[in-house]
């Protein structure tokens, strides 16, 4: 079993300005209702990366967020806001990893 929520209250926002991410992220959903928690995007250097995923308390709510902020401006650039997709399950093993060489 997963540990994300059901994917009923978790939603992905994309194109996000970088400037205050979690604040914008958490206060533009929470005009729509009750938000549980805001995760940003972050790459491997930790700046992030331009989206985020916001966790609503309640499916209704969300749903209602979607329709409203789906392709809204904010701060002259349209928001992309869409239900998440879960995590495709990687299965390790397969080929081998080989060395030029013979060497490991």
């Amino acid at each position: 079993m997963s540990n994300y929520p059901t994917k009923t209250s978790r939603k992905q926002v994309g194109t996000l300005v970088l400037v205050s991410l979690l604040v914008t992220a958490g206060e533009l959903f929470a005009a729509r209702g009750p938000v549980d928690r805001v995760d940003i995007v972050k790459d491997s250097s930790g700046q992030p990366r331009g989206f985020a995923f916001v966790e609503m308390a309640n499916a209704d709510d969300a749903d209602k967020a979607i329709a409203a902020l789906d392709g809204a401006q904010f701060s002259s650039r349209l928001l992309t806001v869409s239900e998440a997709r879960p995590r495709p399950q990687h299965i390790s093993g397969g080929r081998e990893r080989r060395r030029s060489g013979g060497r490991w």
